[in-house]
């Protein structure tokens, strides 16, 4: 959370302006947001003062049981990370993080029911591999940084 004086002007994971910048010409924008981290975040840039740090997807399509597909969303902040990694889905089912270094040997696997807050602060600086995954399979995965 970040705040100026007694207001919050972070993103939340639900927020509208979550890569709803304008990306096609960057070259105006500071490289980093209030906080330091990046402007440009997945190759989208945020409305606002402040770059949503985590992963968003709003609808992933599980069919699979018996043709309906559920809709989840999904978000892991902040990435990067120095200490504390959140990860929170609304599958309704248990899921499970299973984090990666960088020669894909298995580091880190947690199950959780909805969110999770994985201390960071014992690995090493680097880049790893995650994935979350529940009973009906892969939710998301995606790259790390530790820093």
């Amino acid at each position: 959370m970040t705040t100026l004086g007694t207001y919050d002007w972070s993103l939340t994971e639900s927020s509208h302006c979550i890569n709803s910048g304008d990306s096609t010409d960057t070259s105006f924008l500071f490289p980093f947001d209030f906080a330091g981290n990046p402007r440009i975040y997945n190759s989208r840039v945020d409305i606002g003062a402040y770059e949503f740090q985590g992963d968003f997807v709003p609808e992933i399509d599980t069919s699979g049981n018996d043709g309906d597909s559920t809709d989840y969303s999904f978000s892991l902040f902040p990435n990067p990370t120095n200490d504390i990694l959140n990860i929170k889905v609304n599958s309704g089912n248990l899921s499970e993080i299973n984090i990666y270094d960088a020669a894909s040997r298995l580091i880190l696997r947690k199950e959780f029911a909805e969110i999770i807050s994985v201390n960071m602060q014992g690995f090493s600086k680097g880049i790893y591999l995650y994935e979350v995954k529940d009973k009906n399979g892969l939710i998301k995965k995606g790259k790390l940084v530790k820093y």
